[in-house]
């Protein structure tokens, strides 16, 4: 079976993120380490620059805070009365209380979809004031549990692994029930006994129950994050929604679909999660891993051949090639 090699991911700026274009500048120009001779991919979807356009333009703001698709919590108050006796009225608006809208799920295999990917979007986006933002105070929340203590030196794996799962590489992660407490695990495909990452779903936070600190949280919204991903590289959620995907035309982009694709949302979620250029190459170098895993022997042969030739032919031997699935409208190469 032929994988697509992807160089990195098309990522979306945060307002707070500290990757400036002059590192975009140098990411580019250095090589992948872990290769001999890759680099990222100019016109793939590892352009920061693209990403940095992208917050310009605030393609995520929009989908978080004015999609129809999300019921928004907001009240309407009288406040008072005015010098001259007329009403004044309050306005408060809580994004962390939003909710995607309950019909949204019943209306067909895309609506079933789209009530789970927006179901995600609030958890990855809490957004809780006002401004675009994947922190939270929620202690199972995916970004606390990526920064806890026991996870933060395996957030790459974890990242690069869900990233891979919206371009449809089978990553062999998911959450271990064997144990007395559950585990997240990132499998090696083809070395027997190898992980990748092997963490406690487990963090330690505020009880929003108690308002008291414990040390052993169960992180739930990372293990319907996964299995959603999971599940959508499977094409379990979306068999009947093709146009959930990032876009390949002017046209395909002017219809606005990408923003409900898995691809769109994992991307952007990385870009707000790394703030350096140096954690940027060490997420590139987790990918590269991850990827490599996936190939024969024969693959990776071909691979390192290509590596030998010209930079143009270094980008194309990391850049996407064919996986035979016509229907992810996506541009593919093979490197040899």
């Amino acid at each position: 079976m032929i994988y697509r090699v992807i160089a990195g991911l098309f990522m979306v700026q945060n307002l707070f993120a500290r990757v400036s274009v002059e590192d975009i500048r140098r990411a580019h120009e250095t090589k992948i380490k872990g290769s001999q001779q890759l680099f990222i991919n100019s016109e793939g979807p590892l352009n920061l620059l693209c990403g940095y356009m992208g917050f310009q333009n605030g393609y995520m703001y929009n989908k978080r805070f004015f999609s129809p698709k999300i019921e928004t919590d907001y009240a309407l108050y009288e406040d008072g009365l005015a010098a001259d006796g007329t009403q004044e009225y309050g306005f408060t608006r809580t994004p962390a209380n939003d909710k995607i809208h309950k019909e949204l799920g019943v209306s067909g295999s895309d609506g079933r979809y789209l009530s789970a990917y927006h179901a995600q979007l609030l958890k990855m986006f809490p957004s809780e004031h006002g401004d675009l933002s994947i922190e939270t105070t929620r202690p199972n929340a995916l970004t606390n549990f990526l920064r806890a203590d026991h996870v933060k030196q395996d957030a790459k794996y974890i990242l690069a692994a869900l990233l891979l799962l919206s371009e449809e590489i089978d990553v062999q992660i998911g959450v271990d029930h064997s144990g007395e407490r559950k585990r997240l695990v990132i499998k090696s495909k083809t070395c027997k006994g190898k992980k990748f990452a092997d963490v406690e779903l487990y963090a330690a936070g505020i009880d929003p129950a108690t308002n008291l600190r414990i040390d052993s949280i169960y992180q739930s919204e990372v293990e319907e994050i996964v299995n959603f991903c999971v599940r959508c590289k499977d094409r379990i959620v979306i068999r009947k929604a093709p146009a959930f995907v990032m876009p390949s035309s002017q046209e395909a982009f002017d219809t606005g679909d990408f923003l409900n694709s898995l691809e769109f949302l994992m991307q952007t979620y990385i870009y707000h999660f790394i703030d350096s250029l140096a954690e940027y190459a060490s997420f590139v170098e987790a990918v590269h891993e991850l990827l490599l895993d996936q190939m024969t022997e024969e693959e990776k042969s071909k691979l390192l051949i290509g590596q030998s030739g010209a930079k143009e032919e270094q980008q194309a031997a990391i850049d996407q090639y064919n996986t035979g699935n016509a229907s992810s409208n996506k541009k593919s190469q093979t490197s040899a």
